[in-house]
Formats: structure tokens, sequence, C-alpha cells
């Protein structure tokens, strides 16, 4: 029984080892959809970026929701909704401000097409999403803590054969 129990303690050991050790990573290049390419080769690796910017008080709960869950990115390719790949979170400065220590952070939703699209034109549509009553003010909301979107990017891409 003992060595049962430390067989499966390895195994779980060194299974928690290998994710921890899984770094997400992008693939190819990045398509911004602030600056879409008219063109892109297609069945080519690449990535879509998009995300928020938010403030934080050091040590505290997050002002302004300052949470990816208050704050989130969507996007749609040919009108069908993807899933991202991963969250990247990343400090990008931190000041003192009224005696606080504030972090901003830079969280983005990740979508890796690792193996491309077919050739042909492809419309993707990211949303910024945020919490009614943060954006708007709570009066303005019919339910607050819903959310809505508060900015929206439509481009069309031509995947052409190399």
């Amino acid at each position: 029984m003992k060595k049962t129990n430390l067989i499966l303690a390895l195994i779980l050991v060194l299974s928690l080892t290998s994710v921890a050790a899984t770094v997400e990573k992008r693939v190819g290049e990045r398509i911004n959809l602030d600056d879409a390419p008219a063109t892109f080769d297609a069945n080519t690796s690449f990535h879509i970026a998009h995300g928020w910017d938010y403030p934080t008080i050091m040590g505290t709960a997050t002002l302004n929701g300052g949470a990816p869950g208050r704050h989130v990115f969507t996007l749609e390719v040919d009108g069908e909704e993807q899933h991202f790949s991963f969250l990247e979170q990343t400090v990008t400065q931190k000041i003192e401000f009224y005696g606080y220590l504030w972090r901003y952070y830079l969280t983005m939703w990740v979508f890796n097409f690792p193996d491309g699209l077919d050739a042909g034109a492809h419309t993707f549509t990211g949303k910024w999403w945020f919490e009614c009553d943060d954006w708007y003010g709570a009066e303005a909301c019919e339910k607050p803590n819903d959310m809505v979107v508060v900015h929206e990017q439509t481009v069309t891409v031509n995947f052409v054969s190399p």
C-alpha cells in the first residue's frame, strides 16, 4: 500500500512539474486589429493579442475592477466566437501617488492560430468589454454589473497562397 501511494505521489509531482514548466507562447506574427494588413499568407501561423491596461493599488483589492473578469476582450473570426489561447499579464509601470504604490497592469487575451487560415477573405471582430457601472456609472446602467461592449473593431484580411 505504501509503495502504491509513493508511486501515485511521484506521478502527481511529475505531472504537476510538467504543467508548471509549460510556458504559453504567441505563435507567428501578430495581426493587430488597429492596423491589420490587407493581405497575409494563407496557412501561416499568426496570433491576435489585445486587451486592457488598468491600475491597482499594491496590497489592496483592485481599483475600478482592475481584473480580467471586469475587463474583457473577445474575438470573432468570420462571425464565430473564438476561445483565447491564454492570458498575458504584465506590469507596465509602478508609481507612487498620494502615498500609495500603484501598479499598471496590461492584460492581453492571446488567440493563437498555429495553422493559419485558408486562402480567402476572413473577417475579424474584436470587442472590448467593461462592467457597465465602471464605464458609465451605476445610474446609467439598468444592470450595473452587466458587461457592455465599449469598443468594437472589425477588419477583413485577405489570406493569399504564398
